[in-house]
């Protein structure tokens, strides 16, 4: 069954969560296509991490990452191009009909995600309640 951005933000394990308070959110943007029958709307965003995985404070560039969700009503695809939602959770939600194969080679996350839980990294964490806070998206 297809899943709301509210119930990705739910699954999304707390570290994640934490990792979230890092990110800043730049060049956000939307856009509307019009799928023959289907009008969709699109969420991207430039965003990144002012702190690296083990809570230190970025000395030098950061990686900056895309985040989008794409609404079909209250469906939602969701991606980022980070590491961690790539081989993490973009498997576990594609099962789900919740994200497509972008950036990952499709193999199942058997040593990050075994159980195969959706959710999300800190930046689509970041961007998603941005969105749901302002009721863009469910």
């Amino acid at each position: 069954m297809p899943m709301t951005m509210k119930q990705i933000l739910q699954k999304t394990p707390p570290s994640r969560k934490d990792k979230a308070q890092y990110c800043v959110i730049r060049e956000a943007r939307v856009m509307d296509k019009d799928y023959g029958h289907i009008q969709t709307t699109i969420y991207k965003a430039k965003v990144y991490s002012t702190h690296d995985a083990q809570g230190n404070k970025h000395r030098g560039p950061r990686n900056v990452y895309v985040a989008t969700v794409e609404v079909h009503k209250k469906q939602v695809v969701v991606s980022c191009s980070c590491q961690d939602f790539c081989f993490t959770f973009e498997v576990a939600l594609s099962k789900k009909k919740a994200a497509r194969i972008e950036y990952s080679n499709g193999e199942l996350p058997v040593d990050r995600n075994p159980r195969m839980i959706p959710g999300c990294c800190g930046h689509l964490f970041k961007f998603g309640s941005a969105l749901v806070a302002k009721k863009r998206v469910e």
